[in-house]
């Protein structure tokens, strides 16, 4: 499965802010000079409904503009690999496969309206609105226009039990 560059719980008695700090550093090796400043964008809920089991989440996203040369080190041993792969591409994943963690489309959806990548990836002149890119992820999104990045970094998640670091599911190739 497919994951955000950084992402965690958030442990009793921490703010958002330091646990910030704490998980880009676990997980991809970002410096506290860096991921402070990381720029809070909004929150998203979603409630998860597996049969009578029903799960509760509120993601906090940040947006973090990462050096051109910085190439992420999980320092935890929680994160298989890295990859960087252009956000059309990412964009292309969530609508077409299953390789992100549902909850992780969520919030890329959510950047890809807050940056413009939406409505770049409409080629066809018809204007979709959210469903186009979000169909059974999620219900509506914010959207608002601006300049999309080029790229993003995603980690390939890897199974605790697999001990040859084989993907838990197949991915899109880099």
């Amino acid at each position: 499965m497919l994951d955000h560059l950084v992402a965690g719980g958030l442990p009793h008695g921490i703010s958002c802010g330091d646990n910030l700090v704490k998980e880009c550093e676990e997980d991809a090796g970002i410096v506290k000079s860096i991921a402070s400043q990381a720029i809070p964008v909004g929150v998203v809920s979603y409630m998860d409904i597996d049969g009578y089991r029903y799960k509760r989440d509120v993601l906090f996203c940040y947006d973090l503009k990462l050096p051109e040369s910085f190439v992420p080190k999980n320092q935890d041993g929680e994160v298989g690999s890295f990859r960087l792969i252009p956000v059309e591409l990412v964009a292309d994943v969530i609508q077409k496969t299953e390789f992100f963690k549902l909850n992780c489309n969520l919030v890329i959806i959510d950047f890809l309206f807050r940056h413009g990548g939406i409505d770049e990836l409409i080629s066809d002149g018809k204007s979709h609105g959210p469903s186009w890119l979000i169909g059974r992820h999620a219900e509506s999104a914010k959207v608002s226009t601006t300049t999309a990045p080029r790229s993003t970094y995603i980690q390939e998640c890897y199974s605790s039990s697999n001990e040859n670091g084989t993907p838990m599911t197949g991915g899109p190739s880099s």
